[in-house]
């Protein structure tokens, strides 16, 4: 299926949101048969429990309907080939943009530069990310460019942040440097691994009690008090 015809589809069954993450494709470091695309669009569903007629939950089925027909290769296709001659730009977005009605997050943004951009493009929120480091191993973490990116699109949208966050405190260091939020991957994939649902809402009850701990030894009452001030930059 094409991917303009995937992106009207999740039109049709009202979805809410669209990930938008730019990633080098073909060269990158995830290991062969995951997923990589030169412009990944993860679908967010407005409702999580509902079921269809047929008792399917009508979300996981979507979603690997899209994830399925971005990864399979063509009939006599190598996929890492066929991706290294490709190349993405702002017009691909622009494309997606086009297409999808909705609000649509960017998320691999690291310089104030891109920060600027995808905001001009129509990004409602962008997520400083660097993809877990595994795009080129030696660049900056999030945590470092993040302040220049808020900087740069001031309260245009939201910024979010990921990359490295395993305790409560990284939770609170991102939101001082002007985040709104943090997103979990491998410490809730931790949780998944260990105990399913049970390990995934204790890994996320893990870092809550570490923010809430966090706060309290800092001496701020709310999140919304956190700033730079707390910061040793």
């Amino acid at each position: 299926m094409r991917l303009s015809s995937l992106l009207r589809l999740t039109v049709a069954v009202t979805l809410a949101l669209a990930f938008a993450a730019i990633v080098t494709p073909g060269i990158g470091r995830a290991a062969e048969g995951t997923m990589t695309w030169g412009v990944h669009v993860s679908l967010t569903p407005a409702f999580f429990d509902p079921a269809d007629a047929t008792g399917t939950a009508l979300p996981l089925m979507v979603y690997y309907a899209v994830h399925d027909a971005l990864v399979r290769p063509l009939p006599g296709t190598r996929m890492g080939a066929a991706l290294a001659q490709s190349v993405v730009s702002w017009a691909d977005f622009k494309w997606i943009h086009d297409l999808w009605k909705g609000p649509i997050v960017v998320k691999g943004v690291h310089t104030a530069d891109d920060g600027r951009r995808a905001v001009d493009e129509g990004a409602q929120a962008i997520v400083v990310s660097n993809h877990g480091g595994r795009q080129l191993d030696g660049v900056a973490a999030t945590i470092r460019v993040l302040p220049e990116v808020v900087t740069a699109v001031g309260d245009r949208v939201e910024v979010l942040m990921d990359g490295g966050v395993r305790r409560g405190s990284d939770i609170v260091k991102a939101i001082c440097l002007g985040a709104r939020a943090v997103l979990i991957g491998r410490a809730y994939s931790y949780g998944l691994a260990a105990a399913g649902e049970r390990g995934v809402t204790r890994a996320i009850d893990i870092l809550r009690a570490d923010l809430l701990r966090t706060m309290a030894l800092l001496g701020c009452p709310a999140l919304s008090a956190l700033d730079r001030s707390f910061i040793d930059t």
